[in-house]
């Protein structure tokens, strides 16, 4: 979800303090993804996202 939004997103780290969640979830966010959403007509669609990469 985080890939496809056009603001910025935090990431948290696990309930145990570990940061490998936050890292997994950085790295997922960091590659394209498609899923399911609205497009301009009001139609479902498959959206594809491109990746920006500023805050890696």
């Amino acid at each position: 979800m985080a890939s496809g939004l056009s603001m910025p997103v935090g990431f948290k780290n696990g309930t145990d303090g570990s940061l490998a969640t936050a890292i997994n979830a950085m790295r997922a966010a960091a590659m394209p993804h498609r899923f399911v959403g609205i497009n301009q007509a009001g139609r479902s669609a498959c959206c594809k996202r491109r990746v920006i990469r500023t805050a890696m």
